[in-house]
């Protein structure tokens, strides 16, 4: 749970700072353009993405990459990473214990 808590807020400043470059950028072009989460990925580490591409297809998973992972690249950076992390916040959160009534007498 605690685990799962921690990535979810990991998750959740990361799409923070998604927002932000998307926001940086607007401020500095004065055109707001959302950043796809494959474009922040080659942004902060370029050889990154293709060594995960390299790594998977070696795997015999050719099929994976293609349709799925290349599908998840495309779509928008902040929500990308705030799906995930608002579903692990709410799948880890802490829950209270079952209050116990009083019986009256």
């Amino acid at each position: 749970m605690l685990l799962g808590r921690l990535l979810g807020w990991l998750f959740l400043i990361l799409a923070l700072i998604a927002e932000g470059h998307d926001i940086w950028g607007w401020l500095d072009t004065g055109h707001y353009q959302v950043a796809s989460l494959g474009q922040l990925w080659f942004e902060i580490h370029r050889s990154g993405l293709a060594a995960m591409q390299a790594t998977i297809e070696g795997h015999g998973l050719a099929w994976l990459w293609d349709p799925v992972i290349t599908t998840v690249l495309i779509w928008p950076g902040a929500l990308s990473l705030f799906l995930p992390a608002a579903l692990l916040l709410w799948a880890c959160r802490r829950r209270e214990a079952p209050r116990r009534r009083r019986r009256r007498h």
